[in-house]
C-alpha cells in the first residue's frame, strides 16, 4: 500500500471534498460544530496481515476497529489483526451505506486497487 487516505465531504468542510492523507491505522476525530455535536459516518477499508480486506460503515471508528481485532464481528472473527488503510468521511448515514456498496461492488477489482493507492 503506497498510503492511508481520509476523504471529507459535506457542509462542513464548505460543501466542497477534502482529501487528507492520514498514518495507517490513525482514527481520525468526529467533527464537531461550535455548540452543537456533529455526528460523522465513516466508510472504511480493513486489511489484515494475510492481505484480506474487510469494507464497512460505522459512526465511531475507532471502537469499531476494536471490536474486529477483539472478534466481536462474524466476517472477521479469527481472522485479524485488522489495521485501517483507508477511510472516509460522511455527515449523512444514507451516503455512507450508498458508499460502502459502490466500494463492495468493486472489490478486489482494478478500481478497488486504485482507491487503495490513490
Amino acid at each position: 500500500m503506497s498510503g492511508c487516505h481520509r476523504i471529507l465531504r459535506g457542509p462542513a468542510f464548505g460543501g466542497k471534498t477534502a482529501r487528507l492523507a492520514i498514518a495507517c491505522g490513525e482514527v481520525p476525530p468526529k467533527a464537531a460544530k461550535a455548540g452543537k455535536k456533529q455526528v460523522m459516518f465513516f466508510v472504511y477499508i480493513l486489511e489484515n496481515s494475510k492481505g484480506k480486506h474487510y469494507i464497512g460503515y460505522t459512526e465511531d471508528l475507532g471502537a469499531r476497529l476494536k471490536k474486529h481485532n477483539s472478534n466481536q464481528v462474524r466476517s472477521t472473527k479469527n481472522k485479524g489483526p485488522w489495521k485501517i488503510v483507508y477511510n472516509e468521511s460522511y455527515q449523512n448515514i444514507n451516503e455512507a451505506y450508498a458508499r460502502e456498496r459502490r466500494i463492495k461492488k468493486y472489490k478486489s477489482g482494478e478500481a478497488f486497487r486504485k482507491l487503495l493507492m490513490d
